[in-house]
């Protein structure tokens, strides 16, 4: 049923690509993945009414123009199958890629995570070779600028500053605020994450299985990594986490001065 799905949108006009992103292209899936069908247009939005004629008879349940990360349309097909249908403006892509790759822009967290999505999704349909000259544009070795400019700006976030993310949780522990702990322990783990990511020079995969692909793909990791980051998640509710933040910090900069 997904392919028949894939198949009708490949009809539509300013249709230039279709991919398959996600667990799903890379072989990392499990019984819980869902299909990630990423459907490329270069001028014009796909029409809602356009999508639901194509959707509304194949799925057991179906929810419409999403918005809240991208356009997406989200369900469940006749044959049990989870899907997401993400729509997105080739030259939007061609843009953010050069924001990041050639300009070298970093985030507080995932800089690279569109770059991974593009240059790893499986091509299921590509008018024009649109989608594989944009792949091919964007294929070249991890630039030396993106990376140090990802560890500088989301070191600083990690300790050092007023804003810095461990002065932001010792506060909330000060208010006894445990959703902000918990709030900003996620955010210092993202950015975490991004310098491991840069430091190596490997693009972001995105949120799912991290220590998993880095463990099975970075070259070098923080001293005591899988268990700094185990012994801070199993401590959010004590004043021990203080000092585990500092650890991991004390490991990240040992390797990054290394």
């Amino acid at each position: 049923m997904i392919k028949t799905i894939i198949d009708e949108f490949t009809k539509l006009d300013g249709v230039v690509a279709i991919t398959l992103g996600g667990s799903k292209s890379t072989s990392n899936d499990d019984k819980l993945s869902d299909y990630d069908v990423y459907i490329y247009y270069d001028k014009k939005p796909i029409d809602v009414a356009l999508r639901k004629k194509i959707l509304t008879n194949r799925c057991s349940y179906l929810e419409l123009d999403n918005q809240y990360w991208e356009n997406e349309d989200n369900g469940i097909t006749i044959d049990d199958e989870y899907f997401d249908l993400l729509y997105r403006n080739i030259n939007q892509i061609d843009n953010d890629l050069t924001n990041t790759l050639i300009k070298g822009k970093a985030h507080n967290g995932f800089t690279t995570a569109i770059v991974f999505n593009i240059l790893n999704s499986q091509i299921l349909y590509d008018k024009d070779h649109r989608y594989q000259t944009l792949k091919d544009k964007y294929s070249f070795p991890y630039p030396q600028k993106l990376k140090e400019n990802i560890i500088r700006q989301n070191r600083q976030l990690l300790s050092g500053k007023i804003v810095s993310y461990d002065q932001q949780i010792a506060k909330a522990f000060k208010r006894c605020d445990q959703v902000n702990v918990i709030n900003r322990v996620n955010e210092f783990l993202n950015s975490y994450f991004d310098i491991i990511f840069a430091y190596n020079e490997i693009y972001h995969p995105g949120e799912k299985r991290l220590i998993k692909y880095l463990k099975a793909k970075a070259k070098e990791l923080p001293q005591d990594f899988e268990e700094n980051i185990t012994s801070l998640l199993d401590n959010l509710n004590q004043d021990k986490i203080l000092d585990i933040l500092k650890q991991i910090v004390v490991n990240l900069d040992k390797l990054l001065n290394s």
